[in-house]
């Protein structure tokens, strides 16, 4: 073999080895990416954006990707992303998503947006007085009981509740709180008796964050 040929070869050895190298590269950049989604919907879908922080807040850049429904697995770009719901009643709010050298398995639980649990309210407050009702029967003849809201997926409602010191003076005592969850169809009072702050440890079933808005009501 003459040494134009051993050139040419070793040309060859070193575009193939170099290609090798690029593809391997590329190919170890992608992760694979499962994404389920917790609400009761099948329908329930979210986009995925590239993603920058801006002041610690996620932001989503660019076009979307892709969109992606429950239980969908594939791969993807080592890089930062967010995901956005998808559909008028769920909640906007981007979804952390970052890719590194690892599997990721992520499980979103998307709530509704306020003006939606607010429709929600308006058809649920009938069965919410009931249950409160039962609970207290004699609740309204020395209590206020205040306007609330829901939480989440409208599964938690939580109240305040104004004590009647008497008429002649026209002033209140404590307000006290209230917490209902609906289980099975049927709205249920957590608060046993109502309290002036409700804790974390006497409501681990409720969300911390629910409990803090209730508190400041």
């Amino acid at each position: 073999m003459n040494k134009k040929k051993l050139v040419l070869l070793a040309i060859l050895v070193v575009i193939l080895v170099t290609g090798l190298l690029v593809f391997r590269q590329y190919k170890i950049s992608f992760q694979k990416v499962t994404i389920n989604i917790n609400n009761s919907s099948s329908t329930v879908r979210v986009g995925l954006y590239e993603r920058k922080d801006i002041e610690g807040e996620p932001q989503k850049t660019g076009e979307e990707l892709q969109t992606i429904t429950s239980g969908e697995t594939f791969k993807l770009k080592k890089g930062m992303y967010v995901l956005v719901p998808k559909g008028e009643q769920l909640d906007p709010t981007p979804i952390r998503l970052t890719v590194q050298a690892t599997p990721v398995n992520l499980t979103l639980d998307i709530p509704y947006t306020q003006e939606y649990l607010q429709q929600l309210l308006t058809s649920e407050s009938a069965a919410i007085q009931t249950a409160i009702t039962a609970k207290y029967p004699t609740l309204t003849k020395d209590y206020t009981l205040n306007p609330g809201l829901l939480y989440h997926r409208g599964e938690w409602y939580g109240t305040t509740i104004d004590n009647k010191i008497g008429p002649e003076n026209n002033r209140f005592g404590d307000t006290l709180r209230l917490v209902l969850q609906k289980k099975d169809g049927q709205w249920v009072v957590l608060s046993t008796p109502p309290e002036i702050l409700l804790s974390a440890p006497n409501y681990p079933q409720v969300p911390v964050d629910f409990l803090r808005i209730i508190n400041q009501l």
